[in-house]
């Protein structure tokens, strides 16, 4: 049996980068990620169903059909396989992903 795992104060947690921490299991992937206020947007192409919920701040989310998301702290998105999305913020924003992607798959 798989025991519960518990990340107190987890978003309280120095973030390096574009991602913290994550989980990693057979059958998909989640991980907290941050996107900051750039010049260069963070554009992914996803070979597998991602959902992502906002956990606090805000971000523009868009895809390659012209829609655009201004996301904010409690928002869930959905990506389905095969979608380009554009991640950029007017400040700061952290989610959480959960990805249908097995593990060390792009």
């Amino acid at each position: 049996m798989v025991a519960l795992t518990h990340f107190p104060q987890a978003l309280s947690q120095q973030q390096p980068g574009i991602s913290g921490f994550g989980f990693n299991a057979s059958s998909g992937q989640s991980r907290f990620f941050k996107v900051e206020k750039s010049d260069q947007p963070k554009v992914c192409e996803y070979s597998y169903h991602e959902m992502n919920i906002i956990v606090e701040g805000e971000m523009t989310v868009s895809d390659s059909e012209g829609n655009v998301v201004d996301a904010k702290a409690g928002d869930v998105l959905h990506f389905p396989k095969g979608s380009v999305i554009t991640f950029n913020s007017n400040s700061r924003g952290v989610g959480l992903f959960c990805g249908q992607r097995h593990q060390n798959e792009a």
